[in-house]
C-alpha cells in the first residue's frame, strides 16, 4: 500500500508540474524559461547518450539468463509479434481512415499562423556525439547474451550483472530525482509554441484519431489481462505515468524505466520484460500507425479525391510501411521522416501534401508518443503472457 501511495503521489506532483508550467509560463521571465528549457535539453542529451549502454546492459543480462529457455525462440517470437501487432494496428487504422474520409477532411488545418511571435530558445546549447542507436544496442545485447555465456561462462554472467546493476543505479539515483526539472523546461517550450491552441483547433481530427487508437490499445490491455475488464483497467492505469511523461518529452526511449517498472509490477518474468520493452520502443508504434495511416488517407482524399490510390500501390505502401517501422529515428518527428519517401512514392503525395502531414505529425507528436508508450506497455504484457504459454511452458 505504501508503494502504491508513493507512486500515486509522484504522479500527482508530475501532473501538477505540467499544469502549473502551462498556466503560469507567461508570468515567468523569458530568461528563466529559456534557461529551464536549456537544462531540460541538457538532461535529455545526457540520457539519450547513455541509453544505448543502458539498453545493451539490460538486454545482455536478460538474454544471458534465458539460455535455459532457448533465447533464439524468444527472439523470433518477439520479432514476429512486433510485425503482427504493427500489421493489426495498420489494418484497424485503415478502417478508421476510410470512416474519417467523409467526415473530417475539411477540418484539416495548417498552422503557419500559430507560430509564436517570440520563440523560446535554449539559453545555451549542449550536445554529445551519437556512436550507436538504441536499436543497434538491442541487437548487440541479443547477440552478446546468446554468444558470450558460451564463450566466457561465469565471467559473462558476472559482467552482465555488473553492467545491469550500474545501469539501474544510474536510472534510479541519477535520473528519477531530476524528473520535475526535466519536465518543466519542456512544458515551457510546448506552451511557447502554442501547442494547446493547436490541439484545440484540430479537436475533431484529433478526437477521431486518438479515441480510436485508445480504444484499440484498451482492447490490447484487455487481452493482456486474460480478458478481465477489472485487471485490464488496472494495467492501463499503471501505464498512465509513463504516458504523461512521454507526452512532455516526446520520446518513448526516455520513458523506458517507467514502462519497465509498470510491466514488471504485473509480471513474474522480469527478464522477459527487460527484453520486450527495449525492443518494442523503436519498432512497436501504435500511435504512429494510426496517425500516419489515417492522415495519409484523409489528406490524399482531400487533395486528390476518393479512389485516387490504386489497390496495388496501397498494398505496397502498407508493406514498406511495416518494414520501415524497424528503422524509425528515435527523435521527435522521426516517425514521419522515415515514411516520407514511401508516402510520396506509393500514395502520390505532392510537396504540399508532404508538408501538411509532416507539420501535423510534429504538432501532434506528444500525443502520438503518448499512444506509442501506452501500446508498448500493452505489447510487453502480451509478450510476457504469450512467452509463458508457448515457450516457457512449451
Amino acid at each position: 500500500m505504501k508503494i502504491g501511495n508513493t507512486h500515486a503521489t509522484k504522479f500527482s506532483l508530475l501532473l501538477i508540474a505540467v499544469i502549473s508550467a502551462f498556466c503560469f509560463a507567461d508570468f515567468i521571465p523569458y530568461t528563466i524559461r529559456s534557461f529551464s528549457y536549456a537544462i531540460s535539453l541538457t538532461i535529455k542529451e545526457v540520457i539519450v547518450f547513455l541509453l544505448p549502454f543502458i539498453v545493451f546492459s539490460i538486454v545482455f543480462q536478460s538474454v544471458s539468463k534465458l539460455q535455459g529457455y532457448n533465447a533464439i525462440k524468444v527472439v523470433f517470437l518477439l520479432l514476429g509479434m512486433v510485425f503482427l501487432s504493427n500489421a493489426t494496428s495498420v489494418s484497424v487504422a485503415h478502417v478508421v481512415g476510410k470512416i474519417a474520409i467523409g467526415s473530417v477532411s475539411e477540418n484539416l488545418t495548417c498552422f503557419d499562423d500559430a507560430k509564436p511571435s517570440v520563440e523560446l530558445l535554449p539559453y545555451y546549447s549542449f550536445s554529445l556525439p551519437r556512436h550507436i542507436s538504441s536499436l543497434n544496442a538491442v541487437i548487440l545485447g541479443f547477440l552478446s547474451g546468446m554468444l558470450l555465456p558460451r564463450m566466457l561462462g561465469k565471467k559473462s554472467e558476472k559482467l552482465s550483472s555488473m553492467m545491469a546493476t550500474s545501469s539501474v543505479f544510474a536510472l534510479e539515483k541519477g535520473f528519477a530525482p531530476i524528473l520535475p526539472v526535466f519536465i518543466v523546461g519542456l512544458v515551457f517550450k510546448m506552451q511557447s509554441d502554442n501547442l494547446l491552441d493547436i490541439l484545440i483547433s484540430n479537436a475533431n481530427v484529433a478526437l477521431l484519431l486518438f479515441c480510436s487508437a485508445l480504444l484499440y490499445i484498451s482492447f490490447l490491455y484487455f487481452v493482456a489481462a486474460g480478458f478481465s475488464i477489472k485487471e485490464g483497467l488496472r494495467k492501463f492505469k499503471g501505464m498512465l505515468p509513463a504516458s504523461l511523461f512521454a507526452f512532455t518529452t516526446m520520446s518513448s526511449l526516455i520513458t523506458m524505466p517507467i514502462i519497465l517498472k509498470a510491466v514488471k509490477k504485473d509480471s513474474q518474468d522480469g527478464d522477459i520484460a527487460d527484453i520486450a520493452v527495449p525492443t518494442a520502443l523503436n519498432v512497436h508504434l501504435v500511435g504512429d500507425c494510426f496517425f500516419i495511416i489515417v492522415m495519409a488517407l484523409v489528406i490524399s482524399a482531400a487533395f486528390n479525391g476518393v479512389g485516387c490510390i490504386t489497390t496495388s500501390s496501397y498494398l505496397a505502401f502498407l508493406l514498406y510501411f511495416l518494414l520501415a517501422k524497424f528503422a524509425v529515428v528515435a527523435i521527435p518527428g522521426g516517425g514521419i521522416i522515415v515514411m516520407l519517401p514511401i508516402i510520396e512514392q506509393y500514395l502520390n503525395f505532392s510537396p504540399t501534401m508532404l508538408s501538411l502531414i509532416t507539420t501535423l505529425y510534429v504538432v501532434f507528436d506528444p500525443a502520438i508518443t503518448s499512444m506509442n508508450v501506452f501500446g508498448n506497455g500493452a505489447f510487453a504484457m502480451l509478450f510476457v503472457r504469450v512467452h509463458r504459454l508457448f515457450v516457457k511452458n512449451g
